[in-house]
């Protein structure tokens, strides 16, 4: 028997990875996801840039030699 998302097993048994963009979408997704009994799991990638310790403020950043 296939699940909603079409895997075999059912959804107290299926673990789901949700890749969460800190949006709306990703969030409903796993809010709904976790509602019809899956085990959801959500993940994040922060990217570091070892030439700044701060995140941006909206503003370009340059490193040096380049324009």
């Amino acid at each position: 028997m296939l699940n909603s998302l079409d895997l075999e097993g059912r959804p107290q048994d299926t673990r789901v990875v949700v890749a969460m963009s800190g949006g709306v979408d990703s969030s409903v997704t796993a809010a709904l996801l976790k509602d019809e009994g899956y085990d959801v799991v959500g993940v994040t990638l922060q990217l570091l840039r070892p030439w700044r310790r701060d995140p941006p403020q909206g503003r370009l950043l340059r490193r040096p030699g380049h324009p």
